[in-house]
C-alpha cells in the first residue's frame, strides 16, 4: 500500500512540475515526449498490479502448513513455497533448494533497506555461515512471507532471530 501511495506521489510531483515549469513559458510536448510519460505511467501500474497479484497469491499461502520437501498447497517447505509463488505470479522457474536460489537465481544482491516488493531474503540458520537453508519473499514494510515451523506466515524482518541469521535480500534475474 505504502508503494502505491509512493507512486502516487511521484506521479503528481512530476504533473505539477511539468505544469509548473510550463506556467512561465508553453512549450507543446512532442510526440516522443507524450509517448515516453505514456510508457512510464503504464509501467507504474503494471507494476502496482503485479503487486496486486502478489499480494493475492501470498494470502491463498497463508496457513499452509509446513511440510519439508513439500510444494503444495497441503504442504509445502520455504524454497517450495518461492517456487510456486514465483511461478504463478511473476512466470519464473527457479531453482528449488534455497541456497541454489541464492546462488543461480539472483541478479542483483541487497541489503534489508535496498528490498522491493517481490525480492527474495536469505538466511543462513543452524548451519555454517554462508550456506543458505531459508528463504522468504518480501512485501514491504520489513514484511515477508516464508513457510517455517508455524506454516506460511508472514512475519517482520527486524526480529532479532531474522536479523541474526540474516544473509542478503536478492533480485531474481
Amino acid at each position: 500500500m505504502r508503494r502505491t501511495v509512493r507512486i502516487w506521489r511521484v506521479l503528481v510531483t512530476g504533473l505539477t512540475l511539468m505544469l509548473l515549469a510550463s506556467c512561465g513559458s508553453y512549450r507543446k510536448l512532442t510526440d516522443e515526449d507524450k509517448a515516453r510519460i505514456e510508457a512510464e505511467v503504464d509501467a507504474m501500474w503494471a507494476a502496482q498490479r503485479q503487486e496486486q497479484i502478489l499480494m493475492q497469491e501470498v494470502q491463498s499461502w497463508i496457513g499452509t502448513p509446513y511440510r519439508l520437501g513439500g510444494n503444495t498447497r497441503s504442504g509445502v517447505d520455504c524454497s517450495g513455497l518461492v517456487c510456486q509463488i514465483y511461478q504463478k505470479v511473476y512466470g519464473k522457474k527457479l531453482s528449488r533448494r534455497s541456497d541454489d536460489q541464492y546462488r543461480r537465481d539472483i541478479a542483483r544482491y541487497l541489503n534489508g533497506n535496498q528490498l522491493k516488493t517481490g525480492d527474495l531474503v536469505f538466511f543462513s540458520i543452524g548451519r555454517k555461515k554462508g550456506y543458505v537453508n531459508h528463504v522468504g519473499i518480501y512485501l514491504n514494510d520489513y514484511k515477508f512471507v516464508h513457510a517455517g515451523n508455524h506454516g506460511v506466515v508472514v512475519e517482520d524482518l527486524r526480529q532479532p532471530y531474522y536479523v541474526k541469521h540474516w544473509t542478503a535480500g536478492g533480485r531474481v534475474k
